[in-house]
């Protein structure tokens, strides 16, 4: 009986990691030109201290979104009629991007100044606009 068991968890969750899979191609083709549309909207960026929470939205607010996990912690957000790339959430942000890994690469730079001023503002059309933009395509590659 545990056998079954073991196989149909198995087969369920190899289901759901293939879904997921596919789930995450979908999202890559919607967003060919993430980096230039993240350059043209410019970003806010946002720390919580608190809650030790990095959140980043494309243009000047956050919008209506479905999430999708890139990894444990680093969520995207997606407009969910066209699965464009609306922001990104990172959990215990602090923590991951202490680690080598998807943080570090993605967003070390911008760690030292969101965790110190809490907010910061990226105008659309600037150098920092394609920085971050550059960074937001490193996590949507990864998905």
């Amino acid at each position: 009986m545990a056998e079954f068991r073991t196989a149909e968890v198995n087969r369920v969750r190899e289901g759901l990691l293939q879904e997921h899979a596919e789930f995450s191609r979908r999202v890559l083709a919607a967003n060919p030109s993430v980096a230039e549309r993240a350059a043209k909207l410019g970003a806010t960026v946002e720390y919580d201290t608190e809650d030790d929470e990095l959140f980043i939205y494309l243009g000047d607010a956050r919008q209506p979104a479905v999430t999708h996990a890139v990894e444990d912690g680093v969520y995207l957000e997606l407009d969910p009629a066209t699965l464009l790339l609306v922001g990104a959430v990172v959990r215990h942000f602090s923590v991951a991007v202490a680690r080598p890994g998807l943080v570090q690469d993605a967003f070390a730079t911008l760690a030292t100044a969101v965790m110190h001023l809490g907010t910061i503002k990226v105008p659309p059309s600037t150098d920092e606009a394609q920085a971050l933009a550059a960074d937001l395509e490193k996590v949507l590659v990864a998905a």
